[in-house]
């Protein structure tokens, strides 16, 4: 194009951004390029800012070296330049060409007295400050030049008419890396979010090699995506403009894709990732390992084997486990539920009536012990609140006093400390049931006691969706002053608020994936509360939920019909064949077998699932599903699996038998929740061989590795959006694997295995957060 216009090849140019470094220098030789430029900020790196007048060693062309290649470089006056960019279209434009010809003149002289010929080099964005000139710069361009080319004192020309006549050339051997922008790159690498979209670019251009470059249209948008301005935008969203960058530039990255016939990736159909949003933990700090936590106390609402309804029950005891076995003195408290005192492991009546300090009337508890692995648990008994068949409702909606049932368990636990004679050193408190011990402890607890004064607390969020929303009038018999209902404390639109209490008045917030800590700071998943999570982002920190691998593996699993690890997989057909005996599926043992655990609900992805049933049974695959659900979920895939009998299997009764075989026998796990905090599923599924196709969300996309995003790392496969096709493309992917590259598959699943999801690196990324709650 360029010969075309002007006659001729190119001989030197200004790089992209002004970017330079001595790799280039052999590229652009061989291209027969014998010059550049770029900022002054890059000579005074280069020559390490030596000790020397500006004036003298500006303005003069410059030789850079590399191996025995060299190129003619010069450097612009960027006072010149950005005067023209920024300050000059706010002015007169003979008032601005004054200004310039005055700056040129002290360089002329300055010149003069060097003995020398200056060459000022002024270089600017060209399509930048024009808009903000009058005209258009047309008055602005026209005087300068005119005065300019008026003067005896003053000639323009080329870069390359400079050269033919000056040969002599101070010469850098160390051409320092870097561009106009603060003499370096980050301005288009410096950030994960910036360093995730050059990833796209290099993966979407070595699919593009492979093939062998065949397709000048996937060339062209290539050349599009190499723009540095898609890279300049990123990490500054917050206007529809770069939102829309975001978006263009990665549809043309999907145009290659498309034009080279594959498959586009998940990722591309979604905004690249900012980030991260929230503090990593860095465990082994000098100053947090000086501080001594050695007493924490596990504040849930369920705790296995005690009492269940989720997930929760699951990590409760799992990180009070894990802590013990780092030498941590760890209690875990609960209330005493029916299905507590029902429960097979031993009570022992440790506290009798004791009082409510913090209650408004005259109110009681017992408080029973047990323990579960050496952690001593208690638990909170009231006849009034805890004597119930169900944990927080029946089907027919939550228990109308849930309000108080928790307050008074928060108030309870705080009051029962002195009669335990235990002063931890921090309180964890977990989801909105234990959500105002932190406003107890600090507006009652700690100014009636000087014992607790160093007794911190750590608020886990679990699941934004649950927050515990009540009408204000409940203020009252929770002891909570009526100051404390606005919008900066636990006023919620018109309602109080408990996730509100743990968020405000904790000394951290974590939640249970990184991915989901910062999502929960955005609209779509900050459940109203968003706003408040971006102003504790500070103290906001996301840790994952472990994997108990003395359950869950393939190498001790209790339930399953051969014990089998990553080197011996051909026995993980062994519990393939016994679960699809088990589920009298009519299926070959070679076809691919899909197994799910879950809530049969929309939250679960559970709607996209019976979407795409009869595609997926068309790939020739038998699905296993063990859950039940909400009453329209419960009757829908109970009719798909009378419809695709020898096909799908349902389980509606909770089977922990059955978890076991289908972690073990499958070999595609489906998790496709459009949400999920963290989930366990697919931690489990990996350490079986088992490969998940789950959506890109909280922990899931933390926990999986797409396999065509990095097929050395992978462990599973993702999908974008919440939508039926997105997951069927994505199901498809693993069984067109599964079924065509065996050896590829072998390879995903020893992957899988090899990652260790295990609860003591979550536990201690807590005692690290624990720590540095301590040192305040």
């Amino acid at each position: 194009l360029y010969k075309e216009v002007f006659g001729t090849e190119p001989r030197g140019f200004w790089p992209p951004e002004g970017s330079v470094s001595q790799a280039i220098i052999p590229l652009l030789r061989e291209e027969k390029i014998k010059w550049i430029a770029t900022d002054e900020g890059i000579l005074w790196e280069s020559l390490n800012n030596e000790n020397v007048s500006r004036d003298k060693l500006l303005y003069q062309a410059f030789s850079a070296y590399a191996d025995d290649k060299n190129i003619s470089i010069i450097f612009r006056d960027v006072g010149i330049s950005n005067a023209i960019s920024f300050r000059y279209s706010g002015m007169p434009a003979k008032k601005a060409v004054m200004d310039i010809m005055s700056t040129l003149k002290n360089i002329k002289n300055n010149a003069h007295f060097y003995k020398k010929t200056a060459l000022v080099s002024i270089i600017l964005d060209g399509e930048n400050p024009w808009p903000y000139f009058s005209e258009g710069g047309k008055l602005f361009l026209s005087e300068m030049y005119r005065q300019i080319s008026e003067n005896k004192d003053f000639g323009m020309v080329t870069v390359s008419r400079y050269l033919e006549n000056d040969t002599k050339t101070k010469k850098i051997d160390n051409l320092f890396s870097g561009s106009w922008i603060d003499r370096n790159f980050n301005k288009w690498t410096g950030s994960p979010q910036k360093k995730r979209a050059w990833k796209y670019l290099k993966k979407a251009k070595e699919e593009l090699v492979k093939v062998g470059w065949p397709n000048p249209e996937a060339l062209e948008e290539l050349y599009i995506a190499e723009g540095s301005d898609w890279f300049w935008w990123y990490d500054d969203f917050g206007s529809e403009l770069n939102f829309i960058f975001d978006e263009l530039y990665r549809i043309h990255l999907s145009n290659i894709y498309r034009l080279i016939d594959k498959p586009v990736p998940y990722y591309l159909k979604m905004p690249v990732p900012a980030g991260p949003a929230v503090n990593k933990l860095v465990s082994g700090e000098t100053l947090l390992s000086m501080a001594r936590v050695t007493k924490i106390l596990i504040v849930a609402s369920e705790a296995v084997p005690f009492a269940k309804t989720g997930g929760l029950a699951d990590v409760t005891t799992s990180l009070a486990k894990a802590l013990l076995s780092l030498g941590r003195d760890v209690r875990i408290v609960l209330p005493c539920y029916t299905a507590v005192r029902n429960n097979k492991t031993d009570l022992k009546k440790e506290l009798s009536r004791v009082k409510n300090v913090f209650a408004t009337g005259d109110e009681e508890f017992d408080v029973y012990c047990s323990s579960i692995n050496g952690v001593p648990a208690y638990f909170i008994h009231n006849e009034k609140y805890f004597a119930r068949e169900e944990l927080y409702g029946t089907e027919k909606g939550d228990y109308s006093d849930n309000a108080l049932r928790f307050g008074f368990f928060s108030q309870a636990v705080l009051s029962s400390l002195k009669h335990l004679d235990f002063v931890p050193d921090v309180i964890h408190c977990n989801d909105w049931q234990t959500a105002l011990i932190p406003f107890y402890l600090n507006f009652y607890l700690k100014k009636q006691d000087d014992t607790y004064q160093n007794t911190k607390s750590l608020f886990s969020i679990h699941n934004m969706a649950y927050q515990g929303v009540f009408d204000r009038k409940i203020m009252k018999n929770l002891n909570i002053p009526d100051h404390f209902f606005n919008m900066n404390d636990l006023e919620f639109y018109g309602k109080l608020n408990f996730m509100k209490s743990g968020i405000l008045y904790s000394d951290a917030v974590s939640t249970v994936s990184f991915r989901y800590a910062e999502e929960i700071m955005t609209p779509e998943y900050g459940a109203g509360l968003d706003g408040l999570l971006m102003t504790k982002k500070e103290s906001l920190y996301g840790i994952p939920n472990g994997a108990d691998y003395s359950i869950w593996s393939p190498e001790t699993d209790i339930f399953i019909k051969t014990k089998f690890n990553s080197k011996t997989l051909e026995k993980k057909l062994d519990c393939k064949k016994e679960l699809i005996d088990y589920a009298r599926l009519k299926i070959p043992l070679g076809a691919p077998l899909l197994g799910c655990i879950t809530r049969l609900v929309e939250q679960k992805g559970m709607d996209l699932v019976a979407d795409i049933m009869g595609k997926v049974i068309s790939l020739g695959c038998g699905i296993v599903i063990l859950g039940k659900g909400t009453d329209h979920y419960n009757k829908l895939f109970s009719a798909l699996s009378k419809k695709y009998a020898g096909k799908l299997y349902l389980c509606s009764a909770f089977n922990d038998e059955l978890a076991h075989k289908i972690e073990a026998g499958c070999d595609i796990f489906l998790m496709p929740s459009r949400y999920e905090p963290c989930g366990l599923n697919q931690m489990y599924s990996i350490k079986y061989g088992t490969i998940p196709v789950v959506r890109a969300t909280g922990g899931l996309d933390d926990a999986i590795r797409d396999f065509d995003e990095d097929r050395e790392a992978a462990n599973g496969f993702k999908f974008a959006p919440a939508t039926s096709m997105a997951l069927y493309e994505a199901v498809k992917r693993a069984v067109e694997l599964f079924n065509k590259d065996k050896k590829a598959w072998k390879k995903l699943m020893i992957s899988a295995m090899s990652y260790n999801y295990s609860w003591d690196k979550s536990a201690k990324q807590y005692l690290t957060l624990y720590r540095k709650i301590m040192t305040g």
